[in-house]
């Protein structure tokens, strides 16, 4: 039986990563594939219909470089995940959606005899050392590697040239989010008696978070005779972020902050509330694409790109769109508002099937070489033996903390 697994650093929350992985295992369960999806950081999964279109299981230590692990204990990762899998061949297709995941896919598709596309979905990449490039230049060779926007690869790559008609993108639905349905907000909150109503949808543990909310309280207090309600669609695994960011509000007078925290479906209604969202990738175009004014944040220097569909039609990276605060930009969109709205247009849904039929013509016409990476020699820089050291010395709980508040802000 055709089989399709996906490695992926979570389902758990609601974002646009999250939405994408969902449409892409209904797709390919209604081609007739087996679904399975492997993720790392659990939490409560909000969009519960994935049990509809895929089984699913959390293995935290697939969000770990396999090298920080024994062979023994890799070994154990990848029986698991056999065990659940079952038997696999030439047909099975693996997904592998982030830096971690793609090494751990190569090891797995080696021991099913399979191909693992990596499949880039991540705003951020990170810090990468040279065998992680070589890895990923491994995969380009194989015409294994792809991303969303012509960005990822560069984030990999830097700016050097593709290789000749080597296409790096993948286009990716992922705008249903909405439905018509009703909530309790419509009833309990009176958006009418503030001068502006502003929204942002999407996890609230992105990079851009920080940024965003310290604009937001500076727009505020130079407008501190307007009044604001500022409301944010979305949660973090870490919950001391809600309280952080309702705190950090506390002193701002003219603005009252509601935390939704993860919301799916989102109510239609409820958007058109809003005067103005400020989000970024997907996010932006579930307000955008509904001609809502939006203002679309750079995932790389966390100022505004423009205004989606008006000035831009960009919603992760600029092209040449100039960087401003989005102070600054919500200002203006303040001021030259009724003008903005009008210029708004509301974009018809996507096929989905059509985009992913791509995906999957890109999976079928793939020539398997069967050649793979040696993953487990992969040299260890300096960061990554150190957390080995952590790992087999001190337990993986004690890993995960130390990696938590002190590795990922390296």
């Amino acid at each position: 039986m055709k089989k399709f697994i996906m490695l992926s650093y979570t389902i758990s929350r609601m974002g646009g990563g999250q939405m994408y992985q969902y449409n892409k295992l209904k797709f390919m369960k209604s081609r007739g594939y087996e679904t399975f999806v492997f993720y790392a950081i659990p939490g409560k999964i909000v969009i519960t219909d994935y049990e509809n279109v895929s089984r699913y299981l959390c293995i935290e230590d697939i969000n770990i470089f396999p090298g920080v692990l024994t062979r023994k204990q890799v070994n154990e990762v990848l029986e698991r995940i056999k065990e659940y899998v079952g038997e696999c061949d030439s047909e099975t297709i693996i997904e592998a959606c982030n830096k971690p995941t793609t090494l751990w896919g190569e090891l797995l598709a080696e021991r099913f005899g399979c191909t693992c596309f990596n499949f880039i979905i991540d705003e951020r990449i990170g810090s990468l050392d040279t065998s992680i490039v070589d890895f990923f230049e491994h995969k380009r060779n194989m015409h294994e590697l792809r991303g969303i926007k012509k960005e990822t690869y560069e984030m990999i790559f830097g700016h050097s040239p593709a290789v000749d008609d080597y296409e790096y993108c993948l286009a990716i639905p992922g705008n249903n989010v909405v439905q018509d349905c009703n909530t309790e907000l419509l009833k309990t909150i009176q958006f009418e008696k503030f001068d502006h109503v502003v929204a942002t949808i999407g996890n609230l543990n992105k990079d851009y978070v920080p940024t965003l909310i310290n604009e937001i309280k500076k727009n505020a207090v130079k407008n501190s005779e307007q009044s604001y309600f500022y409301c944010m669609i979305g949660d973090s695994p870490n919950l001391e972020d809600m309280k952080k960011i309702k705190n950090s509000f506390s002193s701002i007078q003219n603005v009252t902050v509601e935390l939704l925290g993860s919301v799916y479906p989102i109510p239609e209604k409820l958007l058109y509330k809003f005067d103005l969202f400020i989000s970024s990738a997907g996010s932006a175009r579930v307000s955008g694409d509904r001609a809502i004014p939006t203002i679309t944040i750079d995932a790389r220097d966390f100022q505004s790109i423009g205004v989606y569909q008006y000035e831009t039609g960009n919603t992760v990276f600029r092209d040449n769109e100039a960087a401003i605060p989005i102070s600054e930009k919500m200002e203006y969109v303040f001021e030259h508002y009724d003008e903005i709205k009008s210029a708004l247009h509301k974009t018809p849904q996507v096929n989905f099937d059509e985009v992913f039929d791509k995906h999957l013509n890109y999976y079928l016409n793939h020539v398997h070489t069967g050649k793979y990476y040696d993953v487990m020699s992969m040299k260890l820089d300096k960061k990554k033996k150190v957390e080995k050291i952590i790992y087999q010395c001190l337990g993986k709980k004690m890993y995960d903390k130390i990696r938590t508040f002190v590795f990922s802000k390296m």
